[in-house]
């Protein structure tokens, strides 16, 4: 009797530990108050440095989208791998870190460091579904002091197969269903960043 006891309660701890290695997606505030002492939470704040020091959620780095996200020289591309690493590393952000990422009310910042997060390997890791301060006052920490978390040695494990390339696209053409996420004036080819005006037919 005592053996099977013991059994039982060997398969209970592993099945919570199992639903504690879980992170949603979407991740409602609720959730992130409910989890915020978590020892594997790493929360991330994509929005400018200015907007950062007037008022932040607690231990949350700051990883400015435009300066940390995309490379240097070509707009809209991804920085290069060891710049990520180095980026991630210096975050505190480990393989198996419990990311949460939130912004300003454009979810499109922390939707790109999900992105990437997801192609370096990281599976946990969720975007708020509310932009900073939307919640009611006081039911989240927050505070005007920098954090600075512990440095990690981050080890990306690409995952390339959410990685479209230009072969892979242009493939796609006609047969696919290919989603143009810039705003109408981008798509109708009014407005580009790019050489070429409009869009992937």
């Amino acid at each position: 009797m005592k053996h099977i006891l013991s059994i039982f309660l060997l398969f209970c701890t592993f099945s919570f530990a199992g639903k504690l290695d879980f992170i949603p997606v979407i991740i409602t505030p609720k959730w992130l108050k409910y989890h915020y002492n978590d020892p594997c939470l790493v929360i991330v704040d994509v929005r400018k440095a200015s907007s950062y020091k007037k008022g932040h959620l607690k231990n949350a780095v700051n990883i400015p989208a435009f300066k940390y996200l995309f490379d240097v020289k070509h707009q809209y591309k991804m920085p290069k791998l060891n710049i990520l690493q180095k980026t991630f590393s210096k975050a505190g952000i480990k393989t198996n870190s419990h990311i949460v990422v939130y912004g300003n009310n454009k979810l499109i910042w922390g939707a790109r460091f999900y992105w990437l997060a997801k192609v370096l390997g990281c599976n946990q890791v969720g975007l708020l579904s509310v932009g900073y301060g939307n919640w009611k006052k006081g039911y989240l920490p927050t505070t005007k002091k920098i954090y600075k978390p512990k440095p990690t040695d981050f080890i990306p494990r690409v995952n390339n197969t959410i990685i479209e390339t230009k072969l892979s696209t242009l493939l796609a053409i006609g047969k696919n269903i290919i989603i143009d996420g810039r705003p109408p004036k981008y798509f109708k080819g009014l407005k580009s960043h790019a050489k070429r005006y409009g869009h992937i037919p």
